[in-house]
């Protein structure tokens, strides 16, 4: 689990396949509301494959900062009308 606290774009890779796109996976939202502080909570699952299936693979949570980076960083390739 991690508490991502900033993000920023590092790179644009512009060419089609340069770093070729993962499995898809299902990702699930959460609100959580800890001391009174809220946080966006994203939880991953493997893959269909996964010796453990139905199980959270990966966990970020977000406070309003990094939330707010991370629309930012998704405006870029998909703005917003």
């Amino acid at each position: 689990m991690a508490l991502v606290k900033k993000n920023e774009v590092v790179s644009e890779v512009v060419s089609k396949g340069a770093r070729g796109v993962h499995a898809p996976v299902e990702c699930c939202g959460a609100l959580i509301v800890f001391d009174g502080d809220r946080y966006l909570q994203l939880d991953t699952y493997g893959s269909p494959d996964r010796k453990f299936k139905n199980r959270v693979s990966q966990t970020l949570q977000f406070d309003r900062e990094s939330a707010g980076q991370l629309r930012a960083l998704i405006d870029r390739p998909f703005p917003r009308n």
